[in-house]
C-alpha cells in the first residue's frame, strides 16, 4: 500500500519593488481607503480594485485571434489620412500614393507582379474593414437583443 506523499506549495518569489514605487502604492491606498472606506467593509470590493489596477498596468493582454499584418494596418491609416486630405480626389490616385510606400520594390516589379500586389492589398484591406464591420455590427446586434424580442421585428401569430 503506497502513501501518498504531501506536495508542498513553493511560493513564487517576490521581486523587490523600487522604494518610491513602493511608497507610491502606499500612499494611494491610504487615499482610497480615505475616499472609500465604506466600499472596502466588502473584500470583494479590494480584490475587484485589485483586478482592475492590474488591467490598468502593461503589459496589456494581447487582444484574441491572429495579430494584423502591419502592412495592411499601414495601409488603412494611409487611406484614411489621404481621403481627409484629400477629399476631391478619387480613390484611383489615393490608393496610387499608398501602394509605393508599402509594397517593398514597387518601382521594380514586373507591370504583371505590381498589378497583382496592388489588387493583393486593396483585397487585404477590404477583408479587414469589412471583418470591422462584422464584429460591430454583431456586437450591435447581441446587445439590442432583449427577452426574446428584436427591435424592428413582428412575431406571426
Amino acid at each position: 500500500m503506497a502513501v501518498a506523499s504531501k506536495t508542498r506549495r513553493r511560493r513564487c518569489k517576490t521581486e523587490n519593488l523600487p522604494d518610491a514605487m513602493q511608497r507610491a502604492v502606499a500612499e494611494f491606498g491610504r487615499r482610497l481607503q480615505a475616499d472609500f472606506a465604506p466600499v472596502f467593509v466588502n473584500r470583494r470590493a479590494k480584490r475587484q480594485v485589485a483586478r482592475l489596477l492590474e488591467s490598468a498596468l502593461p503589459p496589456r493582454p494581447r487582444r484574441p485571434g491572429r495579430p494584423g499584418l502591419a502592412r495592411v494596418t499601414e495601409a488603412i491609416s494611409m487611406l484614411d489620412k489621404l481621403r481627409r486630405a484629400h477629399p476631391g480626389k478619387p480613390i484611383k490616385w489615393i490608393w496610387r500614393q499608398i501602394y509605393p510606400r508599402l509594397i517593398s520594390s514597387y518601382g521594380a516589379l514586373p507591370l504583371i507582379k505590381r498589378r497583382a500586389e496592388e489588387e493583393h492589398l486593396r483585397l487585404q484591406v477590404r477583408w479587414r474593414l469589412y471583418a470591422r464591420r462584422r464584429t460591430l455590427r454583431e456586437s450591435l446586434h447581441m446587445n439590442s437583443y432583449e427577452g426574446g424580442k428584436f427591435p424592428g421585428r413582428k412575431l406571426k401569430t
